[in-house]
């Protein structure tokens, strides 16, 4: 009887579903027009532009992807997340603190295994 063949090792990229790597580059190539397009603009302003609305219709797949960029560059990620997921972890305390909102939709994050 021969012995078993140890299992290929694929680098970390490629064991990531197609369909997950879809979503994640759709998703850096819509976050990158919106930040273009956001410069002075207000958090109101900002979460109408089409980019950020087409990343929100990418649905529930996108949100480990909006965590990580929330997580790694901050921006106003807080509407998408909320819309995303039907949940709000900010208290109301929190609110106008970005640093704060930022830290608790990490946590929400990280409790869910998204982060």
């Amino acid at each position: 009887m021969s012995e078993p063949t140890p299992p290929k090792v694929t680098p970390a990229a490629q064991t990531v579903p197609a369909t997950d790597r879809a979503v994640e580059n759709r998703f850096r190539t819509l976050a990158q027009e919106w930040y273009a397009s956001v410069n002075t603009r207000s958090s109101r302003t900002q979460t109408n532009l089409r980019a950020y609305q087409e990343i929100i219709e990418l649905g529930r797949p996108v949100i480990p992807c909006v965590l990580r960029e929330l997580r790694d560059h901050g921006g106003f990620w807080f509407r998408a997340l909320s819309t995303l997921t039907g949940e709000n972890p900010i208290p109301d305390y929190m609110r106008g603190d970005a640093l704060a909102m930022t830290r608790a939709w990490i946590e929400w994050g990280r409790d869910r295994g998204l982060v």
